[in-house]
C-alpha cells in the first residue's frame, strides 16, 4: 500500500520539465521505498499488543519483587527484634554476674 499519492508526484514531476517515462520512474522508486519502509496500522497494532505484553510482564516481575522486599523487611525487623532481646537478656545476666561478685567479695 503505497502511502503517497503517484498521481499527483507524477504531474509535479512532469510539470516541472520531467517526462512522463521519468517521472514514473522515480515516483515508482520512491513508492517502492515508501512501501518498503512505511509502518503500517497493522504495525501500530502488533506494536502496541507486544508493547502491552511486555508493560503486563514488567508489572507482574515489579510485583514479585515487591513481595521479596517485604518478605526479606520482614525477616529482618524479626532478626533485629531478636537480638535486642538478647542484648537486653545478656545486659540482664552481665548485671546480674557483677551484682554477685559485688556481693561475693564486696
Amino acid at each position: 500500500m503505497t502511502a503517497m499519492n503517484t498521481l499527483r508526484a507524477i504531474e509535479s514531476l512532469t510539470q516541472s520539465g520531467f517526462s512522463e517515462e521519468q517521472a514514473r520512474a522515480v515516483v515508482g522508486v520512491v513508492a517502492e521505498v515508501v512501501d518498503d519502509t512505511a509502518a503500517t496500522k497493522l504495525d501500530f497494532v502488533e506494536l502496541k499488543a507486544a508493547m502491552h505484553t511486555e508493560t503486563a510482564e514488567v508489572s507482574r516481575q515489579i510485583g514479585t519483587l515487591e513481595a521479596k522486599l517485604d518478605t526479606t523487611a520482614a525477616r529482618l525487623e524479626s532478626s533485629i527484634a531478636n537480638a535486642k532481646v538478647q542484648m537486653v537478656l545478656y545486659t540482664g545476666a552481665i548485671v546480674a554476674g557483677i551484682a554477685t561478685i559485688s556481693r561475693l567479695f564486696g
